[in-house]
């Protein structure tokens, strides 16, 4: 994602985007690996976990592509 605050004008990571299932299946189109190791996630879910159970967290409903082009408008404010 394009960032303005990042060294090299992009970044490759977010700390957190909570996805509905349904939205995660309707953006995949193919399977590229399985049983592959996950980024460090914990900090960021544990984040978004609190403020969910507080009725303070949403997730996004759009395709992943959407969301993530929604974050990356969002960093370069």
């Amino acid at each position: 994602m394009k960032s303005s605050r990042a060294p090299r004008g992009f970044t490759d990571t977010a700390g957190h985007m909570p996805f509905a299932e349904s939205a995660v299946e309707k953006s995949v189109t193919t399977l590229i690996a399985t049983n592959v190791a996950l980024p460090s996630f914990q900090e960021g879910y544990a984040e978004w976990r609190r403020a969910f159970d507080n009725g303070k967290g949403g997730f996004f409903t759009v395709s992943v592509a959407e969301g993530v082009g929604f974050i990356e408008t969002a960093m370069n404010q």
